[in-house]
């Protein structure tokens, strides 16, 4: 009976440990918009998003990031900390430099259509005005110290305000790229035929997966690119990100047959005593 009794409660051990789960740290941010000199064009406020986008749920906090209107001369968005959904602080920062254009944060009401829930994220952007040297940001996440060897998922929000083709890619310059696997070898792209997420991947949004791994820099770096932009035009725009961080956890099945044979072991030594 007492037999029995541990082998069910090895059992009970391994059913809890098979249904383990990985956990995860999931990282949310939009690029605002600051008021423009007499309601430019551009200018306006932009809301806030809160809750879910591709990934997330309701009430989830997003960290927010902006750059001053039509400010020339500017390298981008300068390193910003970045906290996770709960509103914990993480080693994490975000930052997007540019090829020489003028910058800016842009609120972009009247463009293409928006899903309900996620409207203040896609109407809302950083641009580059081109002045001829092509329109793409250099954005990096640094601070990966800390996650190496955890899976990610990357969503990137690049929804123009209207129709136009726009491609994101890791690079290993600016300091390396701390990524591998997956897709991240590939280029994705983005047609902003509306500002939908709704509408799936290569509309208004791309996924990347991955494992971080340790790099000099321990900097994720990707390019968001506008290669169709003339010159004095706007382009390259980027309403947000999201990563997911998930830290592996031990093998369940491994454990579980481990706590098995240890009561096994335990039994058969009380056995032999008697």
């Amino acid at each position: 009976m007492k037999i029995q009794s541990k082998l069910i409660a090895a059992s009970g051990v391994a059913m809890a440990l098979s249904m383990a789960s990985a956990s995860a740290q999931l990282v949310d941010v939009q690029f605002v918009s600051e008021a423009g000199p007499n309601g430019g064009p551009y200018g306006g406020t932009s809301s806030v998003q809160t809750g879910a986008a591709v990934l997330g749920s309701s009430g989830d906090i997003w960290n927010q990031g902006s750059i001053g209107y039509f400010t020339e001369g500017n390298p981008g968005l300068a390193p910003t900390s970045l906290n996770d959904v709960t509103g914990a602080s993480t080693p994490l920062t975000i930052s997007a430099y540019q090829p020489g254009n003028a910058v800016y944060s842009a609120h972009n009401a009247s463009g293409g259509a928006t899903d309900l829930g996620t409207s203040a994220l896609m109407s809302s952007d950083i641009e580059q005005f081109n002045l001829g040297g092509g329109a793409y940001w250099i954005m990096q996440i640094q601070g990966l110290n800390a996650y190496v060897g955890d899976s990610f998922t990357l969503e990137v929000y690049a929804g123009a305000p209207s129709a136009q083709s726009q491609s994101i890619y890791f690079t290993s310059g600016y300091n390396g790229v701390a990524v591998t696997g997956g897709n991240t070898a590939s280029t994705l792209t983005t047609s902003s035929t509306d500002r939908m997420l709704s509408g799936g991947q290569g509309d208004a949004y791309v996924e990347f997966t991955g494992t971080i791994v340790n790099n000099a820099n321990n900097t994720m770096n990707f390019i968001v690119s506008d290669p169709s932009t003339p010159g004095y035009t706007p382009g390259a725009y980027v309403n947000g990100i999201q990563l997911d961080l998930i830290t592996p956890t031990p093998e369940p099945s491994t454990i579980a047959l481990a706590a098995l044979g240890g009561m096994g072991m335990l039994t058969l030594i009380r056995r032999r005593k008697a």
